[in-house]
């Protein structure tokens, strides 16, 4: 039986501008990102934010294609790297922005699952502590066990997504050294997509 607990949903609501802040150390990140046309123009076309939040998982790739779509476009380090893209390849974790913006979208994930984990009251050590001193009325420990296993799922993203960043990093160390970039995507029909047009 699958657990229930193996997503997590989030709202948006500034939450991935203030965790690019926080995975770049840069304070101006999330103004910036306001300010370029191509940066809204990509946003807008994958629509309003769905009513049930965005998602981040236990398993890979972690994070719903949604909350992945927003990440790489505040992540993307020019207009050119989402020329060619769909709203549906900007979802697809198999499509990734090159490897410096990537590992940048997935550091932004990463920061926004830790983030996620100081909203809750309490540490997860703290409610396995009081799972295993007993005696708690038993709807008190349902509830409890239920917030523990959310926190379990966004640790794992946390973690996943860390990883993932570091290995889009290698990725982009390969290529340097290698002298070479990866071929930018392109969308089937030569469309421009975002970017594209001036």
């Amino acid at each position: 039986m699958p657990n229930p607990h193996d997503a997590v949903s989030l709202r948006l609501d500034g939450l991935l501008d203030a965790a690019a802040e926080l995975a770049t150390h840069k304070a101006d990140v999330a103004a910036a990102a306001a300010r370029a046309p191509w940066r809204r123009a990509a946003a807008a076309s994958l629509g309003p934010p769905p009513a049930a939040g965005v998602r981040l998982l236990a398993s890979s790739p972690h994070a719903d294609g949604r909350l992945l779509a927003e990440a790489r476009i505040l992540a993307a380090g020019g207009a050119d790297e989402l020329r060619g893209r769909d709203a549906a390849s900007l979802r697809d974790p198999a499509r990734p922005l090159p490897p410096a913006s990537e590992s940048r979208a997935l550091r932004t994930l990463a920061a926004a699952a830790v983030m996620t984990l100081g909203s809750f009251p309490t540490p997860a050590d703290a409610d396995r502590a009081a799972l295993a001193g007993g005696g708690l009325p038993a709807d008190v420990a349902a509830a409890i066990a239920v917030r523990l296993a959310a926190k379990d799922c966004v640790d794992a993203a946390a973690r996943g997504l860390g990883k993932a960043a570091v290995a889009a990093a290698a990725a982009k160390k390969e290529v340097k050294e290698a002298g070479g970039s990866p071929p930018a995507p392109r969308r089937a029909g030569g469309g421009k997509g975002f970017g594209g047009a001036k």
